[in-house]
């Protein structure tokens, strides 16, 4: 029998213990870059990419599927 629920992947975030000091980590340490990164010439260009780069970093640590996972 063909169950349509089988085959789909729900966008699921979630934090735990350990992803939370992960996250915690990540922020600070981003933060940190961007401050330390206030003479680049061409900024908008730069913050724009870093800002897509930590969005990337933070989904992976609240990440709840391998499908999820893998996207960022």
């Amino acid at each position: 029998m063909y169950d349509p629920k089988l085959f789909t992947v729900d966008f699921e975030l979630g934090l735990d213990g350990l992803s939370l000091i992960f996250i915690l980590l990540t922020t600070i340490i981003s933060s940190l870059a961007a401050i330390a990164s206030i003479y680049i010439k061409k900024w908008k260009g730069y913050y724009l990419l870093f800002l897509i780069l930590e969005i990337g970093m933070l989904g992976v640590f609240t990440a709840e599927n391998l499908i999820l996972f893998s996207f960022f």
